[in-house]
């Protein structure tokens, strides 16, 4: 095998080895199936957020977010349609739980596809 068909098949191979992995990651792409979620605080008495609803698989997925004051990308964790968010004044405990008191709940409605990978809650 020659140097240059030895390149192509290596070529070839990684190609083939990152497509398997990106249809396989189950994830969203490009603001299709699911958008992650950025939170804007400019409430100090806000620590964190609850998050519930349905991931890009179907599956009912739920965590708490640290979210001090100013913007909080929540990166890998992608939500679609109704989903419900519960604001706390305290911190995530170490299991994914909120803590301190409630201070209020909404409804969002996460578009499956839309030109961003970011739906904004804004407090």
């Amino acid at each position: 095998m020659t140097l240059k068909a030895k390149i192509a098949k290596i070529g070839a191979v990684a190609a083939a080895g990152t497509a398997l992995a990106v249809l396989g990651s189950g994830s969203a792409f490009a603001g299709t199936n699911g958008q992650q979620i950025a939170v804007h605080n400019s409430d100090a008495t806000i620590n964190s957020v609850y998050i519930q609803g349905d991931n890009q698989n179907g599956e009912l997925t739920a965590h708490c977010f640290n979210t001090p004051q100013g913007d909080t990308y929540i990166s890998d964790w992608w939500w679609v349609e109704t989903t419900d968010f519960f604001v706390y004044t305290g911190p995530c405990d170490s299991s994914g739980n909120p803590t301190g008191d409630r201070l209020f709940n909404n409804t969002v409605d996460v578009p499956r596809n839309q030109d961003s990978d970011w739906t904004w809650l804004n407090f």
